[in-house]
């Protein structure tokens, strides 16, 4: 190998490290939008409430989204580099209408207290998270199975909101 197809090859790793770089930071910049809303509420209200007995501690959260996220960057990146085609498109839109509806569920729970509205939207997310999973499977299977997690967190976002409305109503 000569010594400019060396340069090249090094030039090539860098621009795909920068690009796998630019794409988590893009999903961990909306993980961010949503932890400011739920750091506003989690601390000082959801602390304060009655919760089920399987209900997270305020720093369970944290740790649930930034691997919840870093999973849904790992489970798009193949998507997002495979050639342009309806599912793959289908894919990334079904993904972004989850990552939206995940950063606002911290601000409808945490910051608007909205125990039910939490509920109805985490609903939403669950069958969008679930429609994902199998769009998502059939561009990569791989890709389907680590959005998985991401519908069970949601899931299980369904039924907190239900349990705390009951606990504290």
């Amino acid at each position: 190998m000569t010594n400019l197809e060396v340069q090249q090859e090094d030039s090539i790793n860098t621009k795909a490290l920068i690009a796998r770089l630019g794409w988590y930071t893009a999903f961990y910049a909306v993980s961010l939008i949503g932890y400011i809303g739920g750091s506003q509420g989690l601390w000082f209200w959801y602390i304060t409430l009655r919760r089920p007995d399987w209900g997270l501690p305020g720093w369970g959260f944290t740790i649930a989204w930034t691997v919840i996220y870093g999973l849904m960057a790992t489970a798009l990146w193949p998507i997002w580099k495979a050639d342009s085609s309806g599912k793959r498109t289908a894919a990334l839109w079904l993904t972004g209408i989850v990552l939206i509806l995940s950063a606002a569920w911290p601000w409808i729970m945490f910051v608007g207290h909205q125990m039910i509205g939490s509920w109805v939207e985490s609903t939403v997310l669950a069958v969008v998270s679930l429609v994902c999973i199998f769009v998502c499977w059939a561009n990569r299977p791989s890709s389907g199975g680590l959005m998985i997690i991401q519908f069970l967190w949601s899931a299980y976002l369904t039924l907190l909101g239900v349990g705390l409305w009951i606990l504290n109503r």
